[in-house]
């Protein structure tokens, strides 16, 4: 089981798309997780850079985690300390940009319901095996859900962590993505899905 896994300091890959920084800008992160190999991609293209990783991942478990996201002990703390099955595929922590609005949107948001939030991939432990046969397409940002969908078709569960890191993009280019986001999967899958992906 995961959780005796991460006690006992089992080792993970860390996997970051960034079309600008280098293994060397995330090794700060030795000094609180368990790491094995940490690989970036600078593929263009999200799903480009992510299907790049989830091959280049060796470890049973890896760490998606975008280049503009900063990471702490107590994240890690928390990671450790959640209870798992052996159904879960992924386990998704909480980005929080410099905006006390955005953070209070957002928890509100999250608290719509479990089963149908989006999971998205700036912070997420993976399960290498649930994860297997992604090929992700979706471009414009929404290679995240195509991932999450994969892995549920797989068997497995996404499920979510009150495990928080620091969001540094600036507030409002969050907030303009995410209305992006929700007026590209209304005309695609309805507003009700919608409502629940941003």
């Amino acid at each position: 089981m995961l959780n005796k896994e991460i006690q006992s300091e089992f080792k993970i890959d860390v996997c970051i798309p960034s079309l600008s920084k280098k293994e060397k800008d995330f090794y700060y992160l030795k000094e609180f997780i368990p790491i094995n190999n940490i690989f970036v991609s600078n593929l263009k293209g999200l799903a480009n850079a992510r299907n790049d990783l989830i091959r280049k991942a060796t470890t049973e478990w890896f760490l998606f985690l975008d280049d503009d996201i900063i990471l702490n002990k107590k994240w890690w703390e928390k990671i450790k300390k959640f209870r798992l099955s052996n159904k879960t595929g992924a386990l998704n922590g909480f980005a929080l940009p410099k905006s006390f609005l955005l953070i209070i949107l957002r928890h509100i948001l999250f608290l719509r319901g479990l089963k149908s939030q989006r999971g998205f991939t700036s912070n997420t432990l993976i399960r290498k095996k649930a994860a297997a046969g992604a090929e992700l397409k979706q471009e414009g940002r929404l290679e995240d859900m195509e991932l999450q969908n994969k892995i549920k078709a797989n068997g497995y569960e996404w499920r979510f962590c009150f495990a928080y890191c620091r969001h540094t993009k600036n507030p409002s280019k969050i907030f303009k993505e995410a209305i992006n986001d929700f007026n590209k999967i209304r005309k695609e899958k309805g507003l009700l899905k919608a409502l629940f992906s941003i």
